[in-house]
């Protein structure tokens, strides 16, 4: 079995069992999310959690935004060296298991993963390198920093998409009623339904949530294909709600509010793509390099490096501590290993159906999300098609540049 093969045979273990490998992994990724969990930052006399800077990442305001980003790393900073730890016993444990299974004997012939990653370096990172300059010009900035990549588009309101939680899935209902009336019934009532959603990424990720929920719910199929489906409906549902026409025509959303929220959704995958690169990238070296795996400067300088390949727009300049760890906010490092090419490759197929369908009940039902055949089901592998990436990718640009045109 390739790397990444057995890599994800380990993450869809659901036998605790400290005493092995598996079991150890197990603890580590609960361990990760703990820590994780517990980040929060001091904000105006406030104890806040890191996800409620989102907002402020999100400012129109660029000295807002680089002071939240700067708390939010100074924070993520002091769990740094937990982190190395937690991500050095994951090393061992997953070059211990690989070296026990004979993964190395049996990797992919086709050298899928660098392919993959080649195919996004030359398709993706393009279109982010010409956005990225085009965003540097409309802002007045002289260089992309880190603290800019989430800045919406000047002349775009900053008021919410949705006033709170409750009408996002009011949204979400009025979405899927008629697509997939029987997904309906799986949008329960959150803990918090009248809670505000206060950036955009919090709306991307509620709608992420329950596409996740939608997938689960509707397909039962015990040969294993509810993780496909539900990456597939995970992607799926926020660009029907975002994008769909006519979904939106009897909201009382702003249509300018709407057109920041699809071009900051569009922005959010292609770096998605470009980070899921990434980390397939880091993954395959720690595989390579078992002796290194464990090494904190090794790690930082082969991190640092895919930023220099994927992301050449960004300035870390004066940053260079900081993105040395930066790869430690990527969660799929420690809970999905093994898994970003094929979630890449899911999404694709979500958007290039989309970029071809003529309307939105067609394309849904086309993703296999409502007990379909074995056809309609989506890949089990990461099979990115490099003319499919660079169409799509082209598609996303040139979507981005009519929504700012328009606005």
């Amino acid at each position: 079995r390739s790397w990444g093969a057995l890599l994800r045979s380990m993450t869809d273990s659901s036998i605790d069992l400290p005493d092995t490998p598996a079991g150890r992994e197990i603890e580590l990724r609960a361990r990760y999310r703990e820590i994780v969990g517990a980040q929060s930052v001091c904000r105006q006399g406030e104890i806040v959690p890191l996800r409620r800077l989102r907002a402020e990442l999100e400012c129109p305001e660029r000295r807002r935004r680089e002071r939240a980003w700067r708390l939010a790393v100074g924070r993520r900073l002091e769990d740094a060296p937990a982190l190395s730890e937690l991500w050095r016993s994951l090393g061992s444990i997953r070059c211990e298991t690989a070296s026990h299974a004979g993964a190395g004997a049996h990797a992919t012939p086709l050298d899928a993963g660098p392919r993959a990653q080649l195919a996004v370096e030359e398709f993706v990172t393009s279109v982010l390198v010409r956005l990225h300059e085009r965003r540097r010009r409309q802002l007045g900035l002289r260089t992309i920093r880190p603290w800019d990549l989430f800045a919406p588009p000047p002349g775009f309101p900053l008021d919410p998409l949705f006033a709170s939680r409750r009408e996002a899935i009011e949204s979400i209902t009025r979405a899927l009623r008629g697509v997939q009336d029987q997904a309906v019934t799986v949008l329960c009532t959150p803990e918090a339904p009248s809670a505000s959603l206060e950036s955009d990424e919090d709306v991307e990720e509620l709608l992420a949530h329950y596409g996740a929920a939608v997938g689960h719910a509707t397909i039962l199929d015990p040969r294993g294909v509810r993780r496909e489906v539900a990456d597939v409906a995970r992607v799926a549902l926020p660009q029907l709600v975002l994008h769909g026409a006519g979904v939106a025509k009897d909201d009382t959303r702003a249509p300018t509010s709407l057109k920041r929220a699809r071009i900051r959704h569009l922005e959010r995958r292609l770096l998605g793509w470009t980070f899921g690169a990434m980390i397939d990238a880091f993954e395959e070296w720690a595989h390579a390099h078992p002796g290194q795996v464990t090494d904190e400067d090794a790690a930082a300088g082969i991190w640092s490096s895919l930023w220099l390949r994927f992301l050449p727009a960004v300035d870390w300049s004066g940053l260079e501590d900081m993105l040395k760890v930066e790869w430690q906010t990527h969660d799929a490092l420690f809970l999905r290993p093994g898994e970003s090419l094929i979630r890449i490759s899911h999404e694709l197929q979500v958007f290039k159906t989309w970029s071809q369908a003529t309307d939105c009940r067609t394309w849904f039902l086309s993703l296999g999300m409502t007990g379909g055949t074995e056809d309609h089901r989506p890949p089990r592998a990461a099979i990115i098609v490099e003319q499919d990436l660079l169409d799509v990718a082209r598609w996303m640009e040139d979507a981005i540049e009519d929504l700012e045109s328009e606005g």
